[in-house]
């Protein structure tokens, strides 16, 4: 079936999802076939028509507060950050005012981990000075490390391990015992994912680590050899978003080359910046629609079209998202669906305080993340005013906050992660939270003497709200046909299913590379390819 039989001449898309996912891939199909019809449908109130799924930044009408309710960063490493921000600038140039960025020496690129033996102590990872390389050594963070790492090297595997691995099983294999898995890597997982180490996924995390061990008997040896595998680079996929996009090549790779150097990217105004903009471009092309308040729960297949909830008829329809209880007549792509079953439940606590400033300088970061043998439900903790007060514009190096003001600007705003796996939101006990999670927090993280916080109890100015993030990121379980190798990927296999059997291209969460932003707008970007070329 080539690409006119799954797109005729002015036909019609439905697209599932105004996420970021679902935008993008409006933006790219129209930039490739400015012809159809694409009708976004999303179930969000059509009073508030808010897109952008889970990225969303609350601002406060009064006060002008911002608060991040999600994702709040892009990674300038990754490839798909240049392709969100080029084609950002190329919708409307104005948006360089809006792009913010944090040098890799600020104090905002430091990150911490709880120490696994003293929970009142915060050790910084990596550490990259030598007080911080000791106090690291010294910390339940260290335990084994290097023991583990000589193992490693050492342990040369004689036998191909092809069944998929959980991370825990597979570190704790390579590496001897499970030390450096629950004391330290466990706490970026935790992260990323919301999720135990014991329940994701070597295959789908890591797969370049499980590459290694196949191709070269172990991890270090294959990050260590000349033999490398041949694989598509990121200037290559650079390359290839410049072509896509109608941008000279050398520009965009010049454009990546210095992202690269930064280690976070943000938006003036927040997050929510970058769906908003994509939205209001889309909302300038005649034969762009939304539709909002429509949930969509099934699809139907027939040799002409494909119906949506027994109601619209397109001629294709693109998955950004799918929900638990999807019907779609593809036994192969409902098994899988239901195999990854509900995401991960987090509690997302943001506290603001307009006039103290409750981090100490000495834990001035990015913020901590908790690993595994803390045993707590606290995975960890962003501290924005920190990351606010050391923003920079990528274009006129502006400070977000200028130099009078930082000097007055005595405020904290942080946003703290907990983990509800296997709750719901009535479960939430307000009063319970603010004392074991908020206030301990307080206590034990930051170093807050008992009056202090019991001061900030009586304090009218603390602000405490509270966001329940229910089944928001899949949790990628071994045992799901995630493969190291994409071509054996359930993945791969489901996208092209589909788009024959089903003329149904999918993205998002459950389809792309990895959970990040820049991830699953390259893979709405794949898709269009996939449809169009």
């Amino acid at each position: 079936m080539n690409g006119l039989k799954h797109l005729p001449k002015n036909g019609s898309v439905g697209v599932v999802g105004g996420g970021i996912s679902g935008l993008f891939f409006t933006y790219f199909l129209n930039l490739k076939r400015p012809d159809l019809k694409i009708t976004i449908l999303d179930k969000s109130s059509s009073k508030e028509k808010r897109v952008g799924g889970w990225i969303h930044t609350h601002v406060d009408t009064k006060s002008n507060l911002k608060l991040e309710k999600g994702p709040r960063t892009l990674r300038g490493v990754s490839p798909g950050t240049s392709l969100i921000l080029q084609s950002l600038i190329k919708m409307n140039p104005d948006v360089r005012d809006h792009i913010m960025y944090i040098e890799k020496e600020s104090v905002a690129n430091r990150k911490f981990i709880v120490d696994p033996k003293d929970h009142k102590k915060l050790v910084q990872v990596p550490p990259i000075t030598k007080e911080s390389f000791l106090k690291f050594m010294k910390s339940g963070a260290s335990e084994g490390f290097f023991r583990s790492l000589i193992y490693e090297y050492f342990n040369k595997s004689k036998n191909v391990v092809e069944r998929d691995e959980s991370i825990y099983d597979f570190m704790k294999r390579r590496f001897g015992n499970d030390k450096l898995v629950s004391n330290l890597a466990s706490a970026l997982f935790f992260g990323i994912y919301a999720t135990d180490v014991k329940d994701l996924s070597a295959n789908y995390c890591i797969p370049r680590l499980v590459n290694y061990e196949k191709s070269h008997g172990g991890i270090f040896r294959g990050l260590f050899s000349k033999n490398q595998p041949k694989v598509k680079t990121n200037g290559e996929d650079v390359s290839d978003f410049a072509t896509f996009l109608n941008i000279d090549e050398k520009s965009m790779l010049e454009y990546y080359n210095e992202l690269k150097k930064i280690p976070l990217i943000a938006f003036k105004d927040g997050m929510s910046t970058m769906p908003n903009k994509v939205r209001d471009y889309l909302q300038t092309i005649p034969n762009i629609s939304f539709k909002f308040d429509y949930d969509v729960d099934r699809i139907d297949v027939d040799n002409n079209s494909l119906t949506v909830n027994n109601d619209i008829c397109f001629d294709h329809v693109h998955l950004s998202t799918v929900s638990d209880n999807f019907t779609l007549n593809n036994d192969r792509f409902m098994e899988y669906n239901k195999s990854l079953g509900r995401g991960t439940n987090v509690l997302l606590i943001n506290v603001y305080h307009p006039k103290k400033n409750l981090i100490h300088p000495d834990i001035g970061a990015f913020g901590f993340l908790v690993p595994k043998n803390c045993h707590t439900n606290l995975l960890g903790c962003i501290f924005d005013s920190v990351i606010e007060k050391n923003m920079k514009n990528f274009y006129n190096q502006r400070l977000l906050i200028d130099s009078d003001s930082l000097s007055n600007g005595n405020y904290t705003k942080m946003t703290m992660m907990v983990s509800y796996n296997g709750k719901e939101i009535k479960d939430i006990n307000k009063n319970d939270c603010m004392e074991n999670a908020v206030y301990k927090m307080f206590e034990n993280q930051l170093g807050l003497s008992k009056d202090q916080v019991t001061s900030l109890k009586k304090d009218k100015d603390l602000l405490v709200e509270f966001t329940f993030a229910d089944n928001s990121i899949p949790i990628y379980s071994p045992g799901k046909g995630f493969h190291s190798d994409m071509k054996r990927d359930i993945r791969t296999i489901l996208k092209e299913d589909l788009l024959k059997n089903n003329n149904i291209s999918v993205g998002g969460f459950k389809f792309a590379d990895g959970p990040g932003m820049p991830d699953v707008v390259v893979e709405s970007l794949r898709a269009v390819k996939r449809l169009t070329e």
